[in-house]
Formats: C-alpha cells, sequence, structure tokens
C-alpha cells in the first residue's frame, strides 16, 4: 500500500488469485482488529432470523442450503466481510453485528460489523460519529464507544451509497456528489480519530442490477452510479492514510465476462436472473424452486443482493490485495532455498574429494539429480507457502 494513493488495479491475473482458495491465512493476523461499517451488503446481521437455527441473524443473501428456503433450518450464507474477517483470523463473535437486540438479550457481546441493511450514507456517517440504530436499540457509534479513539492498528472497511440512489435521495449527479462526499467524511472520521488502514468499496453499477437492468432507468442509474465512484475516487486522494478502494465495477463485469473463471454459470444470463426470485427473474435452471437450485452459479440472490457466490467473489478480491504483499516477500526465501540446494550439491562433492583434492586448473563434469519440496507452511508468524524445485 502507498500513502495517499489509490490502489485500483483489476488485471485478470489479480482477479484469478482472488478466487483462488489456496491462499493461506497469516498467523497471527496482521491486523488487531476488523471494523466493518455500511449497509445491507457487508451486514453480519443486526436483527434475529425466525426462519433459521436458534440465535442466527438475517443476511442479505441465500441460506446455506440445501433446501434454501425459509424454515428450513439453515442460516443464511457468510458475507463479504465474514469471509474476509475469517481468513484473517477473527472469531465469529468479532465479526457479529454491533447493535444487535437478539444477541444483547441472550447476553452475547456486540461484535464489530456496523453495517446495517438500509443504511444511506448519512446513516454509515452517524454509526461512527455518533449513535447505531438498528430497530428498538441504540447505542453509542464506534468513536463514541471507544472515546473518540480509533483503533490505529485495525483494518477498516466501508460499503456504501445504494441506499441513497434506492431511497430516492440522490436522483439527480450533484445529489450523487453529495452521497460521495458523505461516505469519505466517515472515512475522514476514522482517519482523524487515529485510522490508518481502510477499505472503501466503489459502488457496484446499479444500472446492472436485475432490479433495474433493461428497464428505463437503466441508463442514467448507471450515470449516477459512475458519478458516484468518480466523486468518490476523488476525494479519497486527500485523505491521509492507507486507503484500499475495491474496484467492485470491474470485478462484477469481469465475473460476466469470464463466469467459467469462477465457476459461475456459463449457460446463463448473469445480470437479469436471480437465485430467489425477489424482485427479479428466478433463474430457469439454478433458482431456488428449480430442479437443482444452485446459488453458487449465479451472482445475483435478489433483485440487488448477492449470493453467496457473489459475495466469496469480492471477499476473495479484497483478500488478494491485502495478501500480495506479504506473499510477495516469501518469493527472496524461496529462491534462496533452491541455491542452498546447488550449495549443498557442491558441498556433498568437495567432501567425496577429501584428501583427494582437484588439481587447479582441471575441470570435471558433475550430473546430479535431486528433488526437494520447500515448506512455509508451518510458519508461526508470517505468510504461508511451498514450491517443489528439481
Amino acid at each position: 500500500m502507498i500513502k495517499k494513493t489509490l490502489f485500483v488495479p483489476l488485471a485478470s491475473s489479480l482477479l484469478s488469485l482472488a478466487c483462488a482458495q489456496a491462499i493461506a491465512t497469516p498467523s497471527p493476523s496482521p491486523y488487531s482488529k476488523f471494523i466493518v461499517f455500511g449497509d445491507s451488503l457487508s451486514s453480519s446481521g443486526q436483527v434475529a432470523d425466525p426462519g433459521g437455527p436458534a440465535g442466527s441473524s438475517y443476511r442479505a443473501t441465500n441460506r446455506t442450503g440445501p433446501v434454501y428456503l425459509d424454515g428450513s433450518g439453515e442460516e443464511y450464507a457468510a458475507v463479504a466481510p465474514q469471509l474476509l474477517g475469517a481468513r484473517l483470523g477473527f472469531s465469529a463473535d468479532q465479526l457479529a453485528g454491533s447493535t444487535s437486540a437478539a444477541r444483547a438479550r441472550e447476553g452475547l457481546p456486540d461484535g464489530d460489523n456496523w453495517a446495517v441493511g438500509g443504511y444511506r450514507t448519512d446513516q454509515i456517517l452517524d454509526s461512527i460519529t455518533t449513535t447505531s440504530t438498528v430497530g428498538d436499540r441504540s447505542r453509542p457509534g464506534y468513536l463514541p464507544s471507544n472515546n473518540f479513539r480509533a483503533d490505529p492498528n485495525a483494518l477498516y472497511y466501508l460499503t456504501g451509497g445504494a441506499n441513497d440512489f434506492y431511497q430516492g435521495g440522490a436522483t439527480r449527479l450533484d445529489q450523487a456528489d453529495a452521497a460521495a462526499g458523505r461516505l469519505v467524511d466517515s472515512v475522514q472520521a476514522l482517519q482523524q480519530a487515529g485510522a490508518r488502514y481502510i477499505m472503501v468499496w466503489l459502488l457496484p453499477d446499479l444500472g446492472l442490477t436485475p432490479l433495474l437492468n433493461g428497464t428505463a432507468l437503466q441508463a442514467f442509474t448507471s450515470q449516477l452510479s459512475n458519478r458516484f465512484n468518480s466523486e468518490l475516487v476523488r476525494q479519497l486522494r486527500t485523505v491521509d492514510a492507507e486507503v484500499i478502494p475495491l474496484n467492485i465495477p470491474a470485478l462484477l463485469k469481469e465475473g460476466f465476462t469470464n463466469p467459467g473463471q469462477f465457476g459461475l454459470a456459463t449457460d446463463q444470463n448473469l445480470m437479469t436472473t436471480c437465485f430467489s426470485g425477489k424482485g427479479c427473474t428466478e433463474n430457469a435452471r439454478y433458482g431456488i424452486h428449480s430442479a437443482t437450485p444452485d446459488p453458487s452459479k449465479l451472482i445475483y440472490n435478489d433483485a440487488v443482493h448477492p449470493t453467496e457466490a457473489g459475495q466469496r467473489l469480492i471477499a476473495d478480491y479484497a483478500y488478494s490485495l491485502l495478501a500480495a504483499p506479504w506473499e510477495i516477500t516469501l518469493l527472496p526465501e524461496m529462491a534462496q532455498g533452491t541455491l542452498r540446494a546447488h550449495q549443498d550439491e557442491l558441498r556433498n562433492q568437495w567432501q567425496a574429494d577429501w584428501e583427494n583434492w582437484q588439481g587447479v586448473g582441471q575441470w570435471r563434469a558433475i550430473v546430479a539429480a535431486g528433488g526437494q519440496h520447500q515448506d512455509f507452511d508451518s510458519q508461526r508468524s508470517g505468510a504461508s507457502a511451498d514450491g517443489n524445485g528439481f
């Protein structure tokens, strides 16, 4: 990460890395905490789920299956921040909702996920600087709860902006600018309180969601989304912190263009169909009421929210950006391991010549075959990797 520089590349090679499941998690975590703010796209659950197992929370994605229906006893799949946080080594309690009345009634601790379904950018800012309100429960926001100090060693994760458009508060270009500014105000408030590492979503292209795709509002909504992102990036450049923008529009575009690369269906329209059929056309082959329901093949669960596959796509992309620096630092160690193997072979030859040394100026050919497996998986204080050499 480069201070005051936005890192927004999204090459196909990086996306391939993002979807690989073999990336190892460093232990211990490089961050002291993982703190989330935003809307339903990142909420780990603030309200109880009456259709799931006891103690479970509602999340805006599909249930875990195999039935997927309400009342089946299945909980909702994890959202991207939960998946990312788990890979960074944080517990389920740490990743839980911050203002859940259900958890409070059960005597469970509040978690570090302050995201709430339906939150606009002004409410996200409030959850940081003043008050977090979910249903009939309110509590001081993140900064008031922590003496107005942000943990400088924590990773902060923000989503927001979609509800400003959906709830009618951003229907003009200047209003899109204002919504982006309020999200930057949230980032600025955290930075001024001491936060150093802040990951921020760029808004998905709302015109391409099943809710609006193909309607008369598609083109203008896409224009508003693009305007929001342009203003967001422009203002984020002024924040004196390690800001890590997540280029979600480009990520989803790559998923739609090369679905097979990410394990998605290659013979279905992923932009206009969804899994649940709520507010959009249910996919005939993989939808919840089809003969072969499978949300892992689709990007959208409903008209605007991702399936578990879409959430994992986002989490893996975010993790690849965080993991790349510490994985790259393993390359010199692996190269040194190969060099040591060559030196060991030469040492074996020298030892075989003991007291029968090769004459000065003479040459000798050495043919040796061998193999090695370099295993760094047992590292306890850094990243993990392995490799083979012959």
